[in-house]
């Protein structure tokens, strides 16, 4: 079963993590984080595809797994330093925190591995028999191959990378910004706890709005083209220095930018589909990667560009006011930047057609 051995290997490589010390510690928190996170999360993701193929109920599986995702970080974000100090503080604190933490997800991860169950492979292959397969393995060459090929792989990596590498930006300088240009920090906890709410609201309206509308790309494409018009007022009000104005402004920016949240996964099956369709190979779990990839790469640039613009600016960190020229680039890097990165969203969104292309090939081979 696709996570199984992943999802075992990265609570134990969590459990050592938490017992050992220094370079052990090293060893198996990168185990744990760049290798079998990786590896659960593209098979826990693959699930999409495997277990149903009704487009509906896989967009209410992205929505309810990222609704879940964000309650659970709002948790740990709230409640992680009350643990630490029931369990006596300092190092020993966080370690029985990390034991916590680690039981309640190994043993909710087990659950969701175990409690579902995928299709059969002659439903999965749209009642081709398996002699219209092919039955071999395919090589790692021969899937990247496979996988660049297909544009909307791509389109949908680039998606995450922008996406991840915005969020680094914009948020790693929205503290900054509070900081320095508002006068308090405290305005980055308030307008994340808008985010919050904002997301949950907008992932419960996503599956109503798929189902109405009858298309992803519709859904998103509106959303965020509706995004980018709520951003450029949010870039006015960040001009301005209007904090409690931004706060709000955010939970409207989270409410339409989180149907790409939940209706992702859908889009990458539909994705696998057009693959399955074109060349008739089954890449569901390969297909996947380009989430992990868009999520390590986007992260990674998103974090260098922040250190080179706050260089270039001249922002220096033991001053408790930072020159016209850095607040200009705060504000920028908080606002700006995300309005750029959006309108591109919008474009790819609007050439993200996979849903139309994959009912004229199904029609094509079924006639």
């Amino acid at each position: 079963m696709l996570g199984t051995k992943p999802l075992f290997l990265q609570g134990f490589c969590l459990f050592l993590a938490v017992f050992l010390q220094n370079e052990y510690f090293f060893i198996f928190y990168t185990l744990l984080n760049a290798i079998f996170y990786t590896a659960n999360n593209i098979s826990y993701s693959a699930l999409t595809s495997l277990i149903t193929k009704n487009p509906n109920e896989r967009v209410q599986m992205g929505t309810f797994r990222f609704i879940g995702s964000t309650i659970g970080t709002a948790v740990v974000s709230n409640y992680a330093l009350v643990l630490v100090d029931k369990f006596g503080g300092g190092a020993v604190g966080w370690k029985w925190t990390a034991v916590v933490f680690a039981v309640i997800g190994l043993v909710i991860n087990t659950f969701s591995v175990f409690s579902v169950k995928e299709l059969p492979e002659e439903e999965l292959n749209e009642g081709r028999t398996l002699e219209q397969v092919p039955a071999e393995k395919i090589g790692l060459v021969e899937t990247l191959k496979t996988l660049l090929a297909n544009k909307y792989f791509d389109m949908l990596a680039i998606l995450y990378v922008l996406f991840y590498m915005m969020m680094g930006i914009s948020m790693g300088a929205a503290v900054y910004y509070f900081l320095y240009n508002c006068g308090d920090a405290n305005w980055f906890g308030k307008m994340v706890t808008a985010s919050s709410v904002g997301s949950i609201a907008g992932l419960v309206v996503a599956p109503w709005l798929v189902q109405k509308f009858k298309s992803i790309r519709t859904v998103n494409l509106g959303a965020f083209l509706l995004n980018f018009v709520i951003r450029v007022v949010f870039l006015v009000l960040a001009i301005k220095f209007k904090a409690p104005a931004l706060v709000i402004a955010f939970g409207f920016v989270a409410v339409t930018m989180c149907t790409c949240g939940g209706t992702f996964n859908a889009l990458v099956s539909e994705a696998s589909n057009y693959t399955f369709y074109k060349t008739g190979k089954r890449l569901d779990g390969s297909m996947y990667s380009c989430t992990s990839f868009g999520m390590k790469v986007g992260g990674g640039l998103g974090s260098a560009i922040s250190g080179w613009l706050l260089a270039a600016s001249h922002y220096d960190a033991t001053a408790l006011v930072q020159s016209a020229e850095c607040s200009r680039m705060l504000t920028f890097m908080f606002a700006g930047v995300p309005l750029i990165i959006t309108a591109i969203i919008v474009f790819i969104y609007y050439k993200m057609d996979v849903e139309k292309v994959n009912r004229q090939l199904r029609e094509e081979q079924t006639a």
